[in-house]
């Protein structure tokens, strides 16, 4: 699925096995990456998730930043994903940022929210 800005209102927004988004924009709705080989990337500045929901963004796959901002919106603390890269960008949350052991973070430029 490709998006190059606007606004997508999505329920869930579900990436199964060997999905991919790329995209710039808002999608405003639940985000998950719901395996290891599911992938986002960042095409432009891009917000997602759900601020209000507990799970608003969830991911286990590839997250790619590159030079772009990217804001992940979560009720509690978005799980940012297995793999994640950046080149010049950033990554900021409403709240906490999540980065499970043994996932990969490159390199590390997180700001507005405590990574746990």
């Amino acid at each position: 699925m490709s998006m190059s800005g606007g606004t997508l209102n999505v329920t869930e927004l579900l990436l199964n096995a060997n999905t991919s988004i790329t995209a710039s924009g808002l999608i405003n709705g639940l985000v998950s990456g719901a395996t290891p080989t599911s992938a986002i990337t960042a095409t432009g500045p891009l917000t997602m998730g759900n601020a209000l929901d507990p799970i608003g963004f969830a991911n286990i796959g590839s997250l790619a930043v590159g030079g772009n901002a990217v804001t992940l919106l979560d009720g509690n603390s978005a799980q940012m994903g297995s793999v994640v890269t950046i080149a010049g960008g950033s990554i900021s949350a409403n709240n906490a940022l999540v980065l499970f052991l043994n996932n990969t973070l490159t390199p590390v430029a997180i700001r507005a929210a405590p990574v746990t």
